[in-house]
């Protein structure tokens, strides 16, 4: 997971962007304490793709 918050138009834009990053850092860590499951996908597995 990275920061993505350069890709904002503007200030509130990077503030949301380091938000959601956030929540999914905290989302991990919360996945970590549970029993393992094949079928769970945590966000450290996701991946972002921008065509522009």
């Amino acid at each position: 997971m990275q920061d993505l918050s350069y890709f904002a138009v503007d200030e509130r834009g990077a503030e949301v962007f380091r938000l959601f990053l956030s929540d999914l850092k905290a989302l991990e860590r919360k996945l970590a304490d549970e029993p393992y499951a094949t079928w769970r996908v945590t966000p450290k597995m996701l991946e972002a793709n921008i065509n522009a």
